[in-house]
């Protein structure tokens, strides 16, 4: 083909071909029920294959517009959206016939085969594939995919995933560039990797919100594109569900032990063979082959401290092995026995311990270099592993009689013994506190806290059916047990309180918890030969993340640094990493602070699981009036090297410590709206790949910086307080911009005060009210306090308003109480009257004195004649001149820095009589009469 086409659809017109050059209309093969505009293109025979709607396939001739052949079918609205596939040879189509897949001959339409059933996946893209080469084709069903070859319909492998049920919709198969895996989704989460030549499943991802697009790839098959929800994301295709995976030759009874700093991980099956697997490989590099004894069954495996020794009971006796599985020797024979209860290391490395269920029901302990018996003591039949304190003094052990027994670890010697005739506890293994003063018990019935020196029960739960391990949090505040029946049940350690139960895993081996007491791991079968690997969030028992396996799952499982491994009964081992399938995501719990500019979220990872660096963060925030999360900001990158631009001052975020850290959202956006309260969420990006966002989601109270208070004024009120006034506040930060929440209304006043001569400033009080608050009284401090002061707002976000003027100083007094009335003596010679007077503790620290001198009217009316002032601190009396010959009346206030106090009563009447020596004889000498 010389000149270039476009080639479209419409859903009235039918198809059309445009000249590239201009655009001009070719030709149009004029169908009024329409296309989708998805057809197929041989290049080769340069022929297009058209769905129709209500017709059916047509073969056009892509020069002319000719029709070659129809292949007449009514095409449902959902059918004829979906692109027919053309083969690599050319010679086949295949295309949707409404509820069929049918394989065309591209020579004259006839029909090949078809296959019923398939999915219609018009919004989810074609439901088939090709493999190049192979001329293999991959065809989805609701549920599932099928591998077909193209020229007859008996399929090749078929997957059924077991996430989705027969009426999820999976989305189009998606071929790697080579054509060796295979990508496809389905509408309840789950993106699978399957292996284009078997379907074995590699891994899968669970996204939060449905698949609801096709999937993309990029050129080079490394990165895979999804929408899920109202977000779009990148997963690394090379993702893998687990490390590795161990096949051996029999089923695995809790024989696995973990050896990090060696890099080695034992494991041994139950017909006597002990492998060492390279940890990081998951590749055997030795193991070790016991002959067949009367009881050949291997139920433990230990290790200890520095990984140089390999202890495994079997047929009678407990053996030693080298780390290279070199043999060592064993322990005497116990007749008839088989070691089930153990074996533990003491925390010393000392002592081995391992208990036999036979005639002999006793609990031994070994020396770990010479395999030489320090004790053994009778306590009953023993079918779980004893646990030790971690200070190494104490070992408790449970008996299928119903017997909780501790023991000496030096001596062997029975410290206590709990029994419980009628319960059944030997299945269940106990768990010390770090500080080893309690150990948690189970017996069927119950699950006990006991006192771990004296045998006192600090509490007891009767309705936890325990069985299997008891899992305590590192934090030690919850135990988590399992029953019989695999129901997991969290139990709070201070009283025991249930917190939650989770009854539909059938954990029945127990359960593990990590080293962030964040996650918990347990291994589960369903009786249908089908086995999964559990990850859940400790606080609520959600599903983190879930792996199906073929192996029927009966033991607790093991955990080591970053990974947890799990045995299953049908001879396999597994190591899967902390986060589970899909990229290495860190577990985290955000807060969120407001300040000025910004919204500041906190506690963010710069490490995920594994040590594997966080690259960037994104944040998304909940739009409910859109019904989807937005983005909020993008590529946050926590470092300059990471963002590829040095020294950009915006990379701000550290990330060459492990401290969880901060990162501020600016308020410049119109989707942080002020007087909300709006989710937010955290999305961290490993080297790994994308993330999905995290399930951890925060509310935030979005404000401003309310405004300055001012024309503040303090005053002393006559009660003693200090009453505040000031100018109400014009932004509030919140409720000027229109919000309507209550719980956005009210504001918070922080008063401060600063003490005469003092430095510092002190909190005084804290009012709350609303923006029009404009007065405050204060009452909180001492009779006599002198001091300045200045207040703050503080909104619902706690955002705080720069400080107002601070005022004047002001003395916390009131007004002084009234003086007693005054004493008054006449000088008659000098014409003068002395007033004088008394100030009492009452008076409030008096700073002046105020004389009034009065006369009575004749009706009684009181006139002022004249004022004295005097210092109260210095005079005690003053002298008033007056004529003689009338009366007069005196009184007396008293006042302090703030108030002058009420007048006194009257004083006596006081009248100036002649001088000396005009006077009757009986005038007193000096002059006075004492009237």
């Amino acid at each position: 083909m010389d000149e270039a086409f476009i080639y479209a659809g419409s859903s009235t017109r039918g198809y059309v071909a445009l000249h590239a050059a201009n655009g001009t209309e070719a030709w149009l093969l004029s169908e009024p029920s329409g296309t989708y505009g998805k057809a197929a293109y041989d290049p080769v025979n340069e022929t297009l294959y058209v769905p129709i709607r209500s017709k059916g396939i047509y073969a056009v001739e892509a020069l002319t517009g000719a029709v070659a052949w129809i292949a007449s079918e009514a095409l449902t609205d959902s059918a004829y959206k979906v692109e027919p596939k053309l083969s690599h040879a050319g010679d086949i189509v295949v295309v949707q016939l409404n509820s069929r897949i049918a394989a065309l001959r591209t020579s004259d339409g006839s029909e090949l085969w078809s296959i019923n059933g398939a999915a219609t996946a018009d919004s989810m893209g074609s439901p088939f594939a090709f493999r190049a080469g192979d001329e293999v084709i991959y065809i989805s069903y609701d549920g599932g995919l099928t591998a077909y070859n193209i020229t007859k319909t008996e399929s090749i492998w078929e997957f059924t995933s077991s996430d989705s049920s027969s009426a999820d919709e999976m989305n189009s198969p998606l071929l790697t560039p080579i054509g060796n895996y295979i990508f496809i989704a389905s509408s309840s989460r789950y993106v699978y990797c399957v292996k284009a030549d078997d379907g074995v499943e590699l891994w899968k991802y669970r996204f939060g919100d449905a698949v609801g697009a096709p999937l993309l790839l990029s050129q080079d098959g490394t990165v895979l594109f999804v929408v899920s929800g109202s977000s779009f994301f990148a997963l690394s295709t090379s993702l893998s569900s687990f490390f590795w995976k161990y096949a051996l030759e029999d089923d695995i009874h809790n024989a696995v032990a973990v050896c990090p700093g060696a890099g080695t991980t034992y494991v041994a099956s139950i017909d006597g063979i002990v492998t060492a697997i390279d940890d990081g490989t998951g590749e055997l590099i030795s193991d070790y082959i016991f002959e067949d004894g009367s009881a050949s069954q291997i139920r433990g495996l230990a290790v200890n401290a520095d990984c140089t020794r390999v202890f495994v009971p079997y047929d009678q006796a407990l053996h030693m092995l080298s780390a290279n599985l070199t043999y060592l020797g064993k322990t005497d024979d116990v007749p008839d026995g088989v070691g089930e209860g153990g074996p533990v290391v003491s925390p010393d490395g000392n002592l081995i311990f391992l208990g036999f269920p036979t005639l002999d029901d006793s609990l031994y302990a070994y020396d770990t270099d010479t395999l030489g018996e320090a004790w053994a003591a009778a306590v009953g039949p023993i079918n779980r592993r004893p646990a030790v304190s971690p200070n190494g003094s104490v070992v408790v052990v449970t008996t299928t009689e119903g017997d909780i027994v501790a023991l000496n670890v030096a001596d062997g010697q029975v410290m206590w013994n709990i029994s419980y005739p009628d319960a059944y506890a030997g299945n269940t293994v106990a768990a010390f506190s770090a500080d080893s003063e309690y150990v948690y018990c189970g017996a069927q019935p119950g699950l006990y806290k006991v006192d771990a020196s004296r045998g006192r029960v600090i509490w007891n739960d009767t309705s936890a059916l325990v069985h299997e391990v008891i899992s305590l949090s590192p934090d030690e505040d919850a135990l988590f047990v399992v029953n019989s029946q695999g129901d997991i049940t969290k139990v709070r350690a201070t009283d025991g309180v249930q917190e939650w139960t989770e009854r539909n895993l059938y954990c029945r081996g127990g359960v593990a918890v990590d080293p962030t007491g964040e996650m918990l791991f347990c291994g589960s079968y369903s009786g249908d030969s089908l086995g999964t690997v559990w990850s859940l969030l400790t606080k609520n028992a959600s599903v983190i993340w879930s792996y199906e396996t073929t192996d029927l799952i009966d033991m607790a499982p093991v955990m080591g640094t970053d990974a947890v491994y799990v045995g299953g009964l049908d001879n396999s081992l597994y190591k899967f990493p902390l986060h589970g399938p899909g990229p290495v995501l860190p577990s985290f719990t955000v807060t969120v602070s407001n300040n000025v500019d910004d919204v500041e979220v906190c506690g963010m990872p710069t490490r995920a699981d594994g040590d594997v660096a966080v690259v960037s963060y994104d944040f998304q925030i909940w739009d409910a009036d859109v019904g989807a999360w937005l983005w909020l900001e993008r590529n946050v990158f926590p470092s300059a090297a990471d963002s590829g631009v040095p020294g950009d001052p915006t990379n701000t975020i550290d990330l060459s410590t492990t401290a969880p850290t901060c990162w501020p959202v600016s308020k410049d956006t119109e989707l942080l709206r002020v007087g909300t309260t709006q989710t937010l969420r955290v999305l961290a990006v490993t080297e790994n790949g994308a993330s999905p966002p995290s399930d951890v989601s925060i509310s935030a109270s979005i404000c401003d910086t309310p405004s300055t208070v001012t024309d503040l004024i303090a005053s002393a009120t006559e009660d003693g307080s200090v009453s505040l006034s000031w100018t109400p506040i014009q932004d509030d930060g919140v409720m000027n911009a229109g919000s309507t929440d209550p719980a956005f209304a009210n504001f918070f006043y922080d008063i401060e005060h600063l003490p005469s001569g003092a430095l510092s400033w002190l909190s005084t009080d804290t009012y709350s009210g609303s923006r029009s608050l404009a007065t405050a009284t204060i009452t909180s401090l001492e009779r006599g306090d002198r001091a300045a002061f200045r207040v703050r707002v503080r909104n619902a976000c706690d955002l705080r308003s720069p400080l107002s003027n601070v005022t004047r100083e002001v003395s916390v007094i009131g007004v002084p109480n009234p003086l007693d009335p005054p004493t008054v003596q006449r000088n008659h010679d000098q014409g003068e009257h002395l007033v004088s007077w008394v100030i009492d503790e009452a008076a409030d620290e008096a700073t002046d004195i105020r004389v009034d001198m009065l006369r009575l009217a004749h009706n009684g009316d009181e006139i002022v004649i004249e004022t004295h002032l005097a210092n109260a601190s210095t005079q005690s009396y003053v002298n008033v001149t007056t004529v003689r010959g009338v009366d007069f009346y005196f009184r007396v206030a008293v006042s302090n820095v703030n108030f002058w106090s009420e007048a006194s009563d009257l004083s006596a009447a006081s009248r100036l009589n002649c001088p000396a020596g005009s006077r009757p004889a009986t005038a007193d000498a000096d002059g006075f009469d004492g009237k």
